[in-house]
């Protein structure tokens, strides 16, 4: 908030948020950042963008209580994006681009930005792109997959 409220700063965060969004307060675009696109949580699938979380629930009237959510995880900022838009694509991938047509429409304007990129990878899942060919054949399962994660990044 200083930054866009003191020096006019543009601020964009694209990527893994994994800071809270049980309440809208805890959102990207609530706390500082006028562009959200990624995921809310901690990971998902790289893919298909869709995230499986245990929620511990807190406070004295929740004590032992954690539920369980799944569902499609992939957002702008506090709208869903529309999944045949990008099923798919790996999330590297997808994060790159965006990240790309952010400083590409922002930095013309002449004014700061305050630009994170926060990727997903290389978190579990692990699920390599196979368009990363920097690997070696003789690398297979996992190892392969781990291997292309980091080539991408």
């Amino acid at each position: 908030e200083k930054l866009k409220e003191r020096a006019g700063y543009r601020t964009v965060f694209i990527g893994k948020w994994h800071l809270g969004f049980a309440q809208k307060a805890y959102a990207p675009t609530r706390r500082g950042f006028e562009e959200f696109y990624g995921i809310l949580t901690g990971g998902g699938d790289h893919f298909e963008h869709s995230s499986t979380e245990t929620v511990a629930m807190r406070g004295p009237e929740y004590k032992q209580r954690a539920t369980v959510m799944t569902g499609y995880n992939l957002w702008h900022n506090d709208v869903p994006v529309p999944l045949e838009e990008h099923q798919g694509v790996h999330t590297t991938t997808l994060y790159t681009r965006k990240t790309v047509e952010y400083i590409n429409q922002m930095f013309p304007s002449g004014l700061p930005v305050f630009l994170v990129l926060a990727y997903q990878a290389i978190h579990a899942p692990i699920q390599g792109s196979p368009k990363a060919r920097q690997c070696p054949t003789a690398a297979t399962g996992k190892r392969r997959a781990m291997c292309q994660m980091i080539a991408s990044v």
